[in-house]
């Protein structure tokens, strides 16, 4: 798909016509069980069948495999929580490795493409639109073709950005946003995973550490990254909506925070965690 037509694709309406698409998902969980629960309900009404991989991140802090069975996802127990926020490279690296391992898995399913679930991402009807290209995922409140997660943001960024326009000068550039419900093309991730795990220090987390740590250190802005420093531009795809930015018409929903704890509380995230803080440690204040 051409720029053009993929940029007046995302302005136009949404227009609901599912379409057959091999996909898979795949999730970490840990936190926000009651949410995980939700996601899982919401996502079996309308994918039934699919494959759903479910890694239990950290077990010691929370046991899914009731809801491995319950919602019938294949269940990998991880002991070590990485999360999504990750202290270290070593985190990163983990990551990439549950995901090649659910990629692997959802190939002997025949499927070609992956979409990552978070405890905020609800299924909210089947897939309409055909990603625009091999990594597509949200527009952060943007309406163009162009993610308001961009290199502008900072020096810092556009240090990575810089990075990225010496290795391919022609890419097509619009940022990052591939977090939760986003899609992800699993031969071209191979192929991208496959760079990391080789000699040449070019597509290495360190060399992107070095460059500007934070690049590495949350999913939505590691993968469209390692994407592009492999030639493969990241996109906004029309089935991935923000439903804290008011959007709701789209396959899956990110952002849907209404079964996360600060929520039943009725308290905002801040005072949320301030109590969490207070309630582990009474002498903080």
């Amino acid at each position: 798909m051409d720029y053009k037509t993929y940029e007046n694709q995302l302005m136009e309406n949404y227009k609901y016509n599912p379409i057959d698409i091999e996909i898979g998902f795949y999730a970490l969980c840990s936190y926000q069980p009651q949410a995980w629960n939700y996601v899982f309900e919401s996502v079996r009404k309308y994918y039934p069948n699919e494959p759903i991989i479910l890694f239990n991140d950290g077990i010691d802090q929370y046991d899914y495999s009731e809801i491995a069975k319950k919602y019938n996802c294949i269940y990998i127990k991880k002991d070590r929580n990485i999360c999504l926020l990750w202290n270290n490279l070593e985190d990163a690296y983990e990551f990439l490795s549950r995901t090649s391992e659910a990629c692997k898995i959802l190939e002997k399913y025949n499927k070609e493409w992956i979409i990552h679930l978070h405890p905020d991402v609800i299924c909210n009807g089947k897939i309409s639109y055909y990603p625009p290209g091999y990594l597509c995922g949200v527009s952060a409140g943007s309406n163009t073709g162009k993610s308001n997660n961009n290199f502008n943001n900072s020096p810092e960024w556009k240090n990575i950005e810089t990075y990225i326009i010496n290795l391919h000068p022609n890419l097509e550039i619009n940022g990052w946003g591939w977090c939760g419900g986003s899609i992800m093309n699993i031969p071209i991730f191979n192929k991208v995973y496959e760079n990391v795990l080789k000699s040449d220090e070019t597509y290495k987390l360190e060399t992107l550490a070095k460059i500007y740590k934070e690049s590495v250190k949350y999913e939505d802005t590691m993968i469209p990254i390692l994407f592009m420093i492999n030639g493969f531009y990241y996109r906004i795809w029309k089935d991935n909506p923000e439903y804290h930015r008011g959007e709701q018409k789209g396959a899956f929903l990110h952002g849907y925070k209404e079964h996360y704890d600060f929520k039943k509380a009725q308290l905002s995230l801040d005072d949320f965690n301030k109590l969490r803080i207070m309630q582990a440690n009474p002498l903080v204040k």
